[in-house]
């Protein structure tokens, strides 16, 4: 788990020297989760945090359990870094979510609120569940 600045260096250091790291951290969302990691650095080492980024992340998968009509169910967004198009969008991420979720949006991968419209689609969450999952992943701060 990654808690600080620190925690990220060691995983950061480890995935540039080949080694497969997984690691959590507590975010709603793929952009949410890069905001997070230069919520660790000051902000005079962003640019150099995302190029690193852009270099060595294979893939974000954030996750979430909502509320459903007969049982829990899992909603999830995922972001995986496999073009030149992500890894730009990462490197040049300027904290407007707007550029990435374009990107995860064009790369094929999935989006957060096109998840929770497919499962409100399939009657498998209420229309309230539906918009408080939606406003509490745009209001998760990081």
């Amino acid at each position: 788990e990654i808690r600080d600045r620190e925690a990220m260096e060691t995983c950061m250091e480890a995935a540039q020297t080949g080694h497969l790291v997984l690691s959590t951290l507590h975010t709603t969302g793929a952009v949410k989760t890069i905001g997070r990691i230069l919520e660790l650095y000051p902000k005079d080492n962003h640019t150099a945090v995302l190029s690193r980024l852009a270099e060595i992340l294979i893939f974000i998968h954030s996750q979430g359990l909502l509320n459903g009509v007969q049982r829990r169910v899992l909603t999830y967004e995922f972001l995986q870094n496999n073009d030149d198009a992500v890894s730009s969008a990462i490197a040049n991420y300027d904290g407007g979510a707007r550029s990435l979720e374009d990107v995860i949006r064009r790369a094929g991968n999935v989006e957060w609120d096109n998840n929770l419209k497919r499962l409100l689609r399939q009657g498998m969450i209420t229309q309230d569940t539906f918009h408080n999952a939606k406003m509490n992943k745009n209001d998760d701060a990081g």
